[in-house]
């Protein structure tokens, strides 16, 4: 199974920071020049991925892997251009790439380059700045008891949906039974 359908918890590493000679592999590699933020990025930001999944990828090898299959056309879908490189997703299989000729990011569902994407980000740091915001946003939502929401909302959902189903099953039932006389 390929890494680029992983799920949360998966191989991947997270919580180092790239060395120079990674950097280079990646370059090498995948015959491209990362734009100089994100090189930065990789070789000074120490990171993790958070509860939501949200990340950017912090391995080489996973990085060239995943441009790789994507450049092949990952499951049928049209191939990524030779200078679109993969940089991490949200935990939901929509990856972030970075254009290295026009330093542009952007995120695609489900890695489909025929759709619009679902975000578009001038450069890396427009990116990395928006990442922030939401974290920020998600860690104060949940000091103040917000975002846990929907921790209550769907195991109540799916009660009332399997006494629904009951109930639905006794008026079949009740229906059948009338019908029979």
């Amino acid at each position: 199974m390929s890494r680029a359908s992983r799920s949360r918890g998966s191989s991947l590493t997270f919580g180092k920071e790239m060395t120079r000679n990674d950097i280079a592999a990646i370059e090498q590699k995948l015959g491209i020049k990362l734009p100089l933020a994100l090189a930065d990025f990789f070789a000074l930001e120490k990171r993790d991925v958070d509860e939501r999944g949200e990340s950017i990828l912090s391995r080489a090898s996973d990085i060239i892997e995943l441009t790789l299959e994507y450049r092949a056309g990952y499951v049928g879908l049209a191939p990524w251009p030779k200078s679109w490189v993969y940089i991490g997703d949200e935990g939901d299989a929509c990856p972030y790439y970075v254009d290295c000729d026009t330093g542009r990011i952007a995120r695609l569902h489900k890695g489909n380059l025929r759709e619009k994407p679902l975000e578009v980000f001038s450069d890396f740091s427009a990116l990395h700045e928006h990442l922030r915001k939401i974290d920020v946003e998600v860690t104060e939502s949940l000091k103040k008891g917000k975002g846990n929401f929907l921790y209550g909302v769907v195991p109540l959902l799916g009660v009332l949906g399997f006494f629904g189903g009951i109930l639905g099953l006794v008026f079949l039932v009740i229906w059948l039974f009338d019908k029979s006389r």
